[in-house]
């Protein structure tokens, strides 16, 4: 089989020739115009795909800490007069994990104080939020008064009241990754009140704050220019991180764009063979009076390279016998899809009315091997994503040999 570029052809007469070339300039012209449109178009999509994955996977987001239920499973309250209190708490801590990575952080508490005085604390384990999901913990506290609170006003009122308020902090530090490659530490606070009531054992009031961990000034105020400086720093070593990933991420695009081009974009001519031929019938003369007829079924396979469908015009593929056409059939009009190879059987009659005093062929019929040559020319369209189309032109030729006894066919070459 061998592919050839169709040219167009300059007339007999010479006289036309600034004509063709000028259209074939033009033809040049609009076709580059086209392919820069779609290099535009899929540079602009691209730029899409970018800010869509920056804002949104690649944006890094502090994970959310919160109580989700807290129940009391026992609780002993002293009188007004000797105000105390102790019991055991059970609570659900979880940690939802808005980024596209997985959040690991560390071993960490969950106090739990009355007025400012810690009464009580629970171990976190270290643990990891997959991403896009909510890990879920349950901790067991043991709270008690033990004497710090002894003399407290506002915890007789409370007692007499019957609602004892308590607050809750847990402070989480860890990483995100994202892909492997991208990591970000992440420390997020939970602040929680609650208001229990020591008659029901319920908790009936329940509040969660949860905000970001910021570096604080010294107290003395002494060390400002150092605190200023290390964050300045902080700063320039984030936004260099965030060029290099932006870089990274623009290589790896490029990378995809070329792999994208040398492959789905560019348009192959399809390969178009005889797959396989067999003899139905056959008659042959004598050496002294050369002549052949007979019936061949022939498999045409139109194999398609593209990722796009081809689709092709009605065409005739010829046998001949030297360079006398000795039989002929159509291959109608079809499409292959992309990436695949379309088969059609053909039968064609085949016979030596058109050859007269052939010396080669009484040779042949006496060597009883009769030698074909096969030619075919499909022309059509490819088209890829619906919007690129571009005409594709193969052809076909084969050579085979029949052996007359056996009535089947040898040495079947295709280019």
């Amino acid at each position: 089989m061998a592919d050839q570029q169709v040219y167009p052809q300059a007339p007999a007469n010479g006289y036309a020739k600034v004509d063709v070339e000028s259209q074939s300039a033009e033809l040049r012209r609009k076709k580059r115009i086209k392919c820069f449109a779609y290099i535009a178009a899929f540079a602009v999509f691209q730029t899409i795909i970018i800010l869509v994955f920056a804002l949104t996977v690649m944006r890094i987001k502090t994970p959310d800490v919160k109580l989700g239920t807290v129940t009391v499973e026992t609780i002993n309250v002293g009188t007004a007069a000797s105000p105390s209190f102790s019991m055991r708490l059970i609570a659900e801590v979880t940690v939802k994990n808005k980024n596209f990575g997985h959040y690991k952080f560390d071993e960490s508490t969950a106090t739990f104080s009355y007025g400012g005085m810690k009464v009580g604390e629970a171990l976190i384990p270290k643990g990891r939020a997959k991403a896009r999901k909510t890990r879920r913990m349950t901790i067991v506290v043991d709270v008690n008064s033990a004497g710090q609170l002894s003399g407290n006003s506002n915890l007789s009122n409370e007692i007499s009241t019957g609602m004892l308020t308590l607050s809750s902090h847990t402070k989480l530090s860890g990483k995100v990754t994202v892909m492997k490659v991208m990591k970000k530490r992440k420390t997020a606070e939970m602040n929680c009140t609650m208001t229990i009531n020591v008659a029901s054992r319920i908790d009936i009031s329940f509040a969660v704050s949860i905000h970001m961990v910021y570096p604080q000034a010294p107290a003395n105020g002494y060390a400002k220019v150092d605190v200023e400086s290390q964050s300045a720093e902080l700063h320039r070593k984030k936004k260099i991180k965030c060029f290099a990933y932006i870089a990274a991420f623009a290589v790896f695009q490029t990378i995809i764009i070329l792999v994208f081009a040398l492959t789905v974009m560019r348009i192959k001519t399809p390969d178009v063979k005889l797959g396989t031929v067999t003899v139905e019938t056959l008659n042959v003369g004598t050496a002294a009076s050369p002549s052949f007829s007979m019936r061949l079924i022939a498999e045409v396979t139109v194999k398609n390279k593209n990722f796009g469908h081809y689709k092709f015009d009605e065409s005739t593929t010829t046998f001949s016998y030297g360079s006398t056409i000795v039989g002929q059939t159509l291959i109608p009009k079809g499409r292959a899809k992309a990436r695949k190879t379309r088969r059609m059987t053909i039968a064609v009659d085949v016979n030596s009315n058109g050859i007269s005093g052939n010396s080669n062929l009484s040779s042949e019929i006496s060597r009883g091997m009769l030698t074909l040559s096969s030619h075919t020319k499909l022309s059509g369209k490819v088209t890829l994503m619906k919007l690129m189309k571009k005409r594709k032109i193969a052809e076909m030729n084969c050579t085979m040999t029949i052996n007359v006894a056996s009535q089947s066919i040898q040495n079947l070459n295709c280019e």
